[in-house]
């Protein structure tokens, strides 16, 4: 008989549900008489759940019973509330909440509760979004703020946990995929480096050099490497032009050096068919590459979002760290690109792809020169202008030069072997490592 009274009231909630007003009244009374649904409303529930300030006293009553007393009814929540009563309204409101109880119990209530705060978040995070898209400095950047509000919405709901179970499962999958070679690990092409670096998706991969030292050359060769097994690979140059990185990239596949290119008939007849023929393979890459120089991080997001949308990017680069804008205002240039440490760390992880990150070194590697160590190895300590930096990286690699041996040092690395080292050749006519 029980049951069908609770099918009945359930059915008619369903075409006439009460106000969160009255739903919080239904929960609050529900647990007087039913105490020992606490422990799983307590998880679910928080006093600024609740739109009636007078129930947020007495939910906080609630919890200060339940953790001094072990128990919640009528008379314990009084008594704790002596302090609070004159704001609840008097005994006789909270003695009236006792007579909010209905056969469904608490629980079905609690999840009324939960929809209408989400609902009030929703407003209060649209009200604030309409200001923020009303002030932003182009279309590009409020497309960004509307997605980053409804992503940390969609967030707030809490996930389901997963068990033991379905986690093995998943790193039993993953293993399989990394013995067979089909796990998605993104490799540069010079193969004593692929040896020691364990690039996975969403790694954060940071390489640094002093300026001059081919970090744009070593992106390109592994962008090239990527693109001619069939990759998509985006790229966001802040610093050259398209037609600089499109030459390059011609010199690297033709033997033709980007110098002879721009020289007045520099070019000799018989190297057009090579560079014919480097142009027929680049023109069939998935390539997608911007290269505005004054963007902020939240366009960059935007755009690489738009990239990934149409078809899923296999890695992003980004040439370089320290020309990155944030969105706002910073009480320091550090604070500045520390925000945009972590938004490229986000972006990497929401959609699930590595990023190259390149980096300029400090000064800080020259006071270190001495006649005993004429070319001091770089560490973590030498990237410019933030430690943040350092922290997001799953990977940082440096462009090094020691005893006349060019090498690429691994500092760091979250999946493989740090500190390493891998030497390299760099031929700065071609602007190609091997």
């Amino acid at each position: 008989m029980a049951t069908r009274t609770a099918d009945r009231e359930i059915s008619h909630l369903k075409l006439q549900p009460p106000s969160a007003v009255e739903a919080e009244r239904h929960v609050l009374g529900g647990l007087l008489l039913q105490p020992e649904h606490w422990p799983e409303l307590s998880d679910r529930l928080t006093p600024e759940h609740f739109i009636d300030c007078r129930h947020q006293f007495v939910w906080r009553a609630m919890a200060a019973a339940h953790r001094e007393h072990g128990m919640i009814d009528l008379g314990t929540v009084v008594t704790v509330a002596a302090q609070w009563i004159d704001n609840l309204g008097g005994l006789p409101y909270v003695t009236e909440l006792s007579d909010h109880i209905t056969a469904i119990g608490p629980t079905y209530y609690a999840g009324l509760v939960e929809d209408a705060f989400r609902r009030r978040s929703v407003w209060l995070a649209t009200a604030r979004v309409h200001h923020d898209v009303t002030s932003a400095l182009t279309a590009s950047h409020a497309l960004d703020l509307l997605t980053q509000a409804a992503e940390e919405e969609a967030n707030r709901a809490p996930a389901e946990p997963q068990t033991m179970h379905t986690i093995l499962g998943a790193t039993w999958d993953a293993i399989r995929e990394y013995q067979y070679g089909a796990a998605g690990l993104v490799k540069s092409g010079l193969p004593q480096l692929d040896e020691l670096l364990v690039v996975l998706p969403p790694d954060l991969v940071v390489l640094a050099a002093r300026p001059g030292q081919g970090k744009t050359a070593f992106a390109l060769q592994w962008a090239r490497h990527l693109l001619s097994e069939g990759g998509r690979v985006g790229f966001v140059s802040l610093e050259m032009a398209a037609t600089q990185l499109a030459m390059r990239w011609l010199s690297s596949m033709s033997g033709v050096s980007t110098a002879d290119m721009r020289r007045q008939r520099g070019i000799d007849v018989s190297r057009y068919d090579s560079l014919t023929r480097a142009t027929e393979r680049m023109a069939g890459w998935d390539l997608c590459l911007d290269d505005g120089a004054e963007q902020t991080i939240g366009e960059i997001r935007a755009q690489v979002r738009q990239w990934h949308r149409k078809k899923p990017l296999n890695l992003l680069i980004v040439d370089y760290f320290q020309l990155l804008s944030g969105v706002g205002e910073y009480h320091s240039r550090e604070n500045e690109l520390a925000d945009c440490s972590r938004q490229l760390k986000a972006l990497a992880k929401e959609l699930s792809i590595p990023v190259l990150l390149l980096c300029q070194m400090n000064r800080g590697i020259e006071k270190r020169v001495s006649r005993a160590n004429p070319n001091p190895r770089p560490t973590k300590a030498d990237l410019r202008e933030t430690g943040q930096l350092e922290q997001d990286a799953d990977a940082i690699l440096f462009l090094h030069e020691e005893d006349g041996q060019e090498m690429i040092v691994i500092d760091k690395q979250r999946q493989g072997q740090a500190p390493a080292e891998a030497y390299i050749r760099f031929d700065r006519t071609r602007q190609t490592f091997s």
